[in-house]
C-alpha cells in the first residue's frame, strides 16, 4: 500500500518514540517504513529487522482477529536478546492493522514508547487509531483528520503504566 509510509512520521510527531510500518504481501509481513525518534542508528536497524508476526504477539493477535493492541512491558521480565523490545528498550508497543479498499487487513502499524520516552497512550488515542486505521491513510487529508484528533486528545490526562490495559479492541 504506497503512501502509507507517513504515518511513522506521524507517530513520533505525535505519539510513539518509535514507528514502523509493515505491508502484508502474501499473507506476510514486508517492512515498509520505520522511524526512531533522534536516533538514526536505531533507524536503520529497525528499517532492516523482519516483523516479528509470531503466535502470542501483538502483531499476531492485530492481524489474525483485528483491533488495536496494546503491550505495556513489564520491567521485571528479562527481554528476548537482541530483540526489537530489547534493542529499542521499549515500555510499550502499539500494533494497529490498516485496512485496504477491499477492507481486508492490508499493513500493521506499529508504535512505541522507549525508556525515558512517550507515556502508555490514552484510551481517547488508542480509539482515534483504531478509528483512523478504517480510513485511507495513503491520503494526506485522511492523514490530517487523524494528526488533528491526536492534537485534540493530547489535552487528555495521561495514562500511566499501572492503569493501562492490555488489550484495545474495537473501541
Amino acid at each position: 500500500m504506497p503512501g502509507l509510509e507517513p504515518l511513522c512520521a506521524l507517530a513520533l510527531e505525535r505519539v510513539a518514540d518509535a514507528s514502523c510500518l509493515d505491508v502484508v504481501h502474501g499473507g506476510v509481513l514486508r517492512r515498509a517504513a520505520a522511524e526512531v525518534a533522534v536516533d538514526p542508528a536505531l533507524t536503520t536497524w529497525l528499517r532492516g529487522a523482519v516483523p516479528p508476526a509470531k503466535p502470542g504477539t501483538a502483531t499476531w493477535a492485530a492481524l489474525r482477529e483485528g483491533g488495536a493492541r496494546l503491550v505495556v512491558h513489564d520491567p521485571s521480565i528479562p527481554r528476548s536478546p537482541g530483540g526489537a523490545d530489547e534493542r529499542l528498550g521499549l515500555t510499550w508497543w502499539v500494533a494497529v492493522p490498516l485496512e485496504g479498499p477491499d477492507g481486508a487487513r492490508a499493513a500493521l502499524w506499529g508504535l512505541g514508547g522507549r525508556d525515558g520516552g512517550r507515556s502508555v497512550p490514552s484510551d481517547p488515542v488508542l480509539r482515534a487509531l483504531v478509528e483512523a486505521a478504517r480510513a485511507d491513510l495513503a491520503e494526506e487529508s485522511q492523514r490530517a483528520v487523524l494528526r488533528a484528533r491526536l492534537a485534540l486528545t493530547e489535552s487528555s490526562s495521561p495514562r500511566t503504566r499501572a492503569t493501562a490495559r492490555a488489550t484495545c479492541t474495537d473501541a
